[in-house]
């Protein structure tokens, strides 16, 4: 204070007291003057330590926070006041935004000023006017962007401050567009499948791992005179079949199961109108993981 001539200097300095423990001290100094010259010092010092342990755990909360909110990299978060403001969000959600809106985003925008359809506003609105009332929420919801159409998956969570009003939201997003397509690929696979198999001669037939049905055409039911639905979740010994053809059958089945190989095998099969002979194909159905989790069996009939 003396070299400078400040009026006024502050200053922090740490010490340990008599204890051992960190304090923190806030001091400030000032010159006093007589006839136009400094003649003394005087200072103010206080205890800080309370406030800069707070602040500093303040720090370390704020950084776990932006640790758990960035390392998701395929989730976006974000969270909005009641008043649809931008409180915080990862950069997941602000490159997303930018790919569906061409917006950017920033703390204290209004999500609802985003270019998005109406009727985009108006659900997107109704589900927050929900999460305001403290209710969770999960939707599957689409947007259309670059002609193309994109699914998310978001969870709505409700904030409540410590009286328990809720106080705004914060909304975990996760892009699902690769599993939807994958899902509608399956279901017209599954379609072209019933409309081959219902109009199939062929004797088709699907089974779980435990060797249930889960499902026979037509030409079972007519083979066998025993109603679909009666098959459905039934295993062989459960209905009036022939014991030995489905002991054969289910022996054949457990090999592909446990081969994961497709087998051919014959055998006579007594129908409602006698004795058949089936050339039978046995094929497993694998999930994405190679793990059997159906077997198809087809019969043809081959006695002539």
């Amino acid at each position: 204070v003396i070299n400078t001539g400040s009026q006024e200097n502050f200053t922090e300095f740490i010490f340990n007291n008599k204890d051992g423990d960190l304090v923190w001290v806030e001091a400030k100094g000032s010159l006093l003057y007589k006839n136009g010259k400094p003649y003394a010092i005087q200072g103010i010092a206080r205890n800080v330590t309370e406030r800069k342990l707070t602040e500093e755990n303040t720090r370390n909360t704020n950084s776990l926070l932006t640790s758990l909110i960035e390392s998701p990299s395929d989730i976006n978060i974000f969270a909005i006041d009641r008043a649809y403001r931008y409180t915080a969000f990862n950069q997941a959600f602000v490159n997303e935004m930018l790919v569906i809106t061409g917006n950017s985003v920033s703390v204290g925008k209004n999500i609802l000023d985003h270019r998005l359809p109406k009727a985009t506003i108006n659900a997107i609105k109704q589900n927050f006017e929900e999460v305001f009332q403290g209710k969770w929420l999960t939707k599957i919801e689409e947007f259309r962007s670059g002609g193309e159409n994109i699914w998310y998956q978001s969870s709505y969570n409700p904030i409540f401050d410590e009286e328990k009003n809720v106080i705004g939201a914060t909304v975990y997003v996760s892009n699902i567009t690769e599993q939807m397509k994958t899902q509608e690929e399956l279901h017209q696979q599954e379609q072209i499948f019933r409309a081959l198999a219902e109009n199939s001669p062929d004797i088709i037939i699907r089974l779980n791992t435990n060797l249930k049905f889960v499902y026979v055409n037509p030409a079972f039911e007519i083979a066998t005179g025993i109603p679909i639905g009666d098959f459905i979740d039934k295993s062989s010994n459960e209905l009036p079949l022939d014991t030995l053809a489905f002991e054969i059958l289910e022996h054949h089945v457990q090999s592909v199961i446990s081969s994961g190989k497709s087998v051919t095998t014959e055998f006579y099969f007594k129908t409602k109108t006698g004795k058949v002979y089936y050339q039978v194909r046995i094929v497993p159905e694998v999930d994405s993981n190679g793990v059997v989790e159906y077997i198809l069996c087809s019969f043809r009939d081959i006695t002539g």
